[in-house]
């Protein structure tokens, strides 16, 4: 196969040479290229780079318009999947669900201008960084010629920011309406030991939501400090079937956990545990149809291992199952999402030393899977 969505033909270098000279003698391009304080870049109907501007150039770390001319924009601005597939940019399974990829193609088919965000996870010298752009493609013909005028803006921080104020408010919320209900119940429950511990656990877990919150922020999994304890595994399902239930996800949904009762013992980060099983569990439901059932199961292994299973009846598109777990890829195309399953990645791997995986067919459906130690060593 020669692409899986736009197609893979380049300008030869004479037209290419003819192209650029067209864009260097007209004034108008010119004017544009000097006025423009974005990121801009002219492409020609082959999706190659024609000319940029300064800021487009600085961004990238770039000193000589030379080193990007002639090349596309995933090529230009090192996309990891740029070099996955042999006609390169655009090309790829992956470019299916790349915004600038779909706008680019959109404004040549249909001249006219399209918008979208595009998510990048780029290699510079051998360190990965993930980006994310707000994309405008625009069509315009001039003396015969067809162009893609194409600005860029930076989003990165904005949709950093935003998911993370979405996802921490909402568990706030559920911590603090938690140690609400056990502050009014204090004083005329007979058990106040049980409502002191209640409080206590959920100021605790308000500090660790806390110290999470600034590692996925800065993404340093270093700077989070492991808080190890010996929890059974009927606690944390317990808890998880305790929070679920009653999460806006569920709502016309079957939820249920099929071992809740294992009585068995795990030494590792409770938080990051939950964590890490709430967004499988969330995210199941979400992508489970109105009276369909999620299951969630557990097993012992023999490596002294526990796997968490969560499963639903959808499969995962193939160009959204490439990109799951790229930090803020998701297919909901709005600022402030795809943050979960990254979350899952960085907390359950990077942090806690586990392995975080899914498979995904049309029969059997879509099961994420969680597999920690049972005895986490610092």
């Amino acid at each position: 196969m020669d692409t899986y969505f736009s197609p893979p033909e380049k300008s030869s270098n004479d037209e290419l040479l003819s192209e650029i000279a067209a864009i260097s003698n007209n004034q108008i391009m010119d004017a544009i290229l000097s006025t423009t304080s974005g990121l801009f870049a002219v492409l020609n109907t082959k999706r190659q780079i024609l000319a940029v501007n300064n800021a487009f150039l600085s961004s990238l770390g770039i000193h000589d318009e030379k080193e990007v001319i002639g090349y596309r924009l995933g090529e230009t601005i090192k996309c990891v999947n740029a070099s996955s597939f042999p006609n390169g940019c655009g090309t790829t399974l992956n470019c299916t669900t790349c915004g600038a990829a779909i706008a680019i193609a959109s404004s040549i088919k249909y001249k006219s201008s399209f918008e979208g965000h595009c998510v990048v996870k780029r290699m510079v010298n051998l360190t990965e960084s993930d980006l994310m752009f707000h994309i405008k493609s625009s069509f315009i013909k001039h003396d015969d010629q067809e162009y893609i005028l194409l600005f860029l803006r930076d989003i990165s921080r904005e949709q950093q920011l935003s998911a993370l104020e979405s996802i921490f408010f909402h568990d706030i919320n559920n911590i603090m309406s938690t140690i609400n209900v056990a502050v009014e119940l204090i004083n005329t429950s007979d058990n106040f030991d049980k409502m002191l511990s209640i409080i206590k656990r959920g100021c605790s877990r308000l500090k660790k939501e806390l110290e999470m919150q600034e590692c996925l922020s800065k993404n340093i999994s270093g700077n989070y400090i492991l808080h190890c304890e010996k929890t059974s595994i009927h606690d944390i399902l317990t808890e998880i079937y305790s929070f679920i239930k009653v999460h806006s996800s569920c709502d016309g949904k079957l939820f249920n956990i099929e071992n809740i009762n294992e009585d068995a013992d795990l030494y590792t980060d409770r938080s990051i545990v939950l964590r890490v099983l709430t967004n499988m569990a969330i995210n199941a439901l979400e992508a489970t149809d109105f009276g369909e059932k999620v299951r969630m199961w557990i097993t012992r292994n023999a490596d002294k291992t526990v796997t968490f299973y969560i499963h639903n009846t959808s499969m995962i598109p193939p160009e959204d199952a490439q990109r799951i777990f790229q930090r803020n890829f998701s297919t909901k195309n709005s600022i402030g999402r795809g943050l979960g399953t990254y979350s899952m990645k960085l907390f359950g791997e990077e942090i806690l030393g586990g392995q975080v995986d899914f498979t995904t067919s049309q029969t059997d459906g879509t099961t994420f899977e969680f597999t920690i130690a049972e005895n986490f060593e610092h």
